[in-house]
């Protein structure tokens, strides 16, 4: 079994320059493996991946959204390469607070409601963008070939996470 953890530890000291104070395997992510990484002044979140397609765009599509005002995290540093590790990675500042479907079960009617209009906010700025060429929105022309590269893409990246684990 591949040791993902001082991966996770060597990335996080290049790229930050500091050894990571606690690393903890977090388990939301489906086709990537994501670790929470305490850092002496901050958290951050890590998530490796062996095909860097899974990350091609990560940069750009949440600097899309951030300018629609959803609260997404920022890219901090990210290798595509695969040519120092044999995993490409994405490193986001890690958003304060809890999880939602943590939190879900022990709010209020109220707080549910406010929750529904901002989701539902959310839902109609990122509506409102043009129609993209690969997940979610994808043309008829192109949508079974684009379709069938991203199953075998994320089949592929969740055969990894499940021998990773």
């Amino acid at each position: 079994m591949v040791d993902l953890e001082a991966f996770v530890r060597q990335i996080v000291r290049e790229a930050f320059g500091v050894d990571a104070t606690g690393v903890e395997h977090m388990t939301l992510g489906h086709s990537s493996q994501v670790y929470d990484v305490a850092l002496p002044d901050r958290s951050v979140v890590v998530r490796l991946n062996p095909h860097p397609r899974v990350f091609a765009g990560t940069e750009r599509n949440l600097a899309t959204l951030r300018a629609l005002g959803l609260p997404v995290p920022h890219v901090l540093a990210c290798d595509l390469s695969l040519g120092r590790y044999p995993v490409a990675f994405v490193i986001l500042n890690k958003i304060p607070g809890r999880d939602l479907r943590d939190a879900l079960p022990e709010m209020t009617r109220e707080e549910l409601a406010v929750l529904a209009q901002q989701i539902v906010g959310f839902q109609r700025a990122v509506g409102a963008l043009p129609l993209g060429t690969g997940f979610g929105y994808v043309p008829a022309s192109r949508a079974v070939t684009e379709a069938s590269a991203a199953a075998a893409s994320i089949a592929a990246s969740a055969a990894w996470v499940r021998a990773c684990t």
